[in-house]
């Protein structure tokens, strides 16, 4: 955890994306903490994984319209 970061705690179940890598990672170094937002606790990870692919592909059909 760098010391600039200060909304996060080693330990929290967050989400993000990163532009260097395309996977789903237990444990994430080295990601801007911009990139992250908590994990809400009422969602199980299977679909808590789901909410960055359903936000792009809102985003691209918005785009493409």
């Amino acid at each position: 955890m760098g010391r600039e970061v200060s909304e996060f705690a080693v330990g929290d179940q967050v989400l993000g994306w990163s532009t260097e890598r395309s996977s789903h990672p237990e444990y994430v170094v080295l990601v801007p903490a911009t990139q992250l937002v908590r994990k809400p606790i009422v969602l199980e990870w299977e679909t808590a994984g789901t909410l960055h692919v359903v936000g792009v592909t809102a985003y691209a059909a918005a785009r493409a319209l």
